[in-house]
């Protein structure tokens, strides 16, 4: 199975009360001392407990965002990775509210510290075993505005993350143009005209990007010739006819009367796609009300090695979102307003987020996707009876996940593959 999955996401700050200032030097006396003394490597633990984190803020923004009628794909590792930057810059109440929302670690250089080292576990998968996973930062800036060096120092020591001067003051269209081209050459043409015609104007002073893609193969392909076309459960009143793929092979698998759940590795094992399939044909929006990472740690060591008989349908999304209105009721209310401190990247209180857009592509066809996974498994023998069945041929859950950190890179629900 062949499949793209090309994410990006833009966070765009402005002056706070949309007035355009460029100016001298910050005011350093708001600013946090920098910390010299060596961290420490951080620890599985510590690693353990920033995933959880990221994953509890993936599944409550999920919940926020998804919409019961459509086909959905999000990248919260990239959500959490472009937050992370700003985060950097967030001091006093505007960083506690982005702390508890995000669930980050309070302490700013533990974390970000964190952080990197999870992002080389993550871009360590690329180039493995026919993998393809690449992540790129860049940080826009609005030429003759005053930033804390500090500031573009950490973000590039921490995130990798490049950093270019714009005049979105004089011609913010033609800016507006030149972070699209990037986006283009980081995803591989697949996202274009990410930012639309007034997304950036004369008051912008900071465009923090993020871009995700990645290409595998299935560790055991499915064979073109034997898909089929037969009908999707909509609901349980209305269905549609879609292409299925099938295959008999041995994959982690797990039931109970509520739903069933399957790991479908890529090559190389490092990246998996784990599907979620509630057992009614119209109890998705029951279940989606209690997925949590409670469920999702609880299902992946349940999975054991067995044969099993896979059907499920070939399918293309894409899906836009601008986040702002689910982050602030999410509690991440001052960043958005006046209120704003991100002293930490100019040594002032004049900035705050004008919008966060995010846009994701996937697609899951024979030969692969974007993805990948390991997961520990408890090896059995499997039973000589009639094979278990996983037919996906209602609303399901899928999840792309990095099997070393069990980092959720990608997520999502199909309600209807045509």
């Amino acid at each position: 199975m062949k499949a793209i999955i090309p994410l990006l996401i833009v966070l765009i700050l402005s002056s706070c009360n949309k007035k355009v200032t460029t100016g001298s030097s910050s005011d350093s006396s708001s600013a946090q001392p920098e910390n010299t003394t060596p961290l420490p490597e951080p620890t599985q633990q510590d690693i353990a407990k920033l995933v959880n984190g990221n994953n509890r803020f993936a599944f409550e923004l999920f919940s926020a965002i998804r919409t019961p009628k459509e086909n959905t794909v999000v990248s919260p590792y990239s959500i959490s990775s472009a937050l992370a930057m700003t985060f950097a810059g967030s001091r006093n109440n505007t960083e506690k509210q982005m702390s508890t929302v995000l669930h980050f670690r309070d302490d700013q250089d533990i974390f970000h510290n964190e952080f990197k080292t999870l992002a080389g576990d993550i871009r360590g998968l690329n180039k493995q075993d026919g993998i393809e996973l690449s992540i790129a930062n860049s940080l826009w800036a609005q030429r003759d505005f005053k930033f804390r060096d500090e500031f573009f120092s950490l973000v590039k020591k921490e995130y990798n993350a490049g950093l270019e001067y714009l005049d979105f003051a004089k011609d913010a269209d033609k800016c507006r143009n030149t972070i699209n081209q990037w986006v283009e050459e980081q995803t591989k043409q697949r996202i274009k005209e990410l930012l639309i015609p007034g997304a950036v104007d004369a008051s912008t002073k900071l465009v923090l990007t993020n871009a995700i893609y990645f290409y595998g193969s299935w560790l055991k392909a499915f064979n073109e010739s034997e898909t089929f076309e037969t009908e999707f459960y909509t609901s349980a009143d209305g269905s549609v006819k879609a292409p299925f793929m099938k295959i008999k092979e041995e994959f982690g698998y797990f039931e109970n009367e509520k739903y069933k759940a399957i790991e479908l590795p890529y090559s190389g094992e490092k990246i998996s796609m784990v599907i979620i399939l509630p057992s009614g044909k119209d109890d998705i929006e029951h279940f989606s009300r209690g997925l949590n990472t409670d469920l999702y740690n609880t299902t992946l060591p349940s999975l054991i090695k067995k044969k099993v008989d896979v059907i499920i349908p070939k399918f293309k999304i894409t899906s836009s979102f601008d986040l702002e209105d689910y982050l602030k009721k999410m509690g991440m209310e001052d960043a958005f307003t006046g209120a704003a401190d991100f002293s930490g990247m100019t040594g002032k209180k004049d900035l705050q987020i004008d919008k966060v857009v995010h846009k994701a592509f996937i697609e899951v066809n024979e030969k692969g996707t974007e993805a990948a996974a390991s997961t520990a498994v408890t090896m059995r023998k499997s039973s000589a009876a009639m094979l278990p069945v996983f037919r996906a041929d209602h609303p399901f859950l899928y999840f792309v996940k990095d099997n070393k950190t069990g980092s959720i890179l990608f997520m999502g629900q199909v309600m209807n593959p045509k």
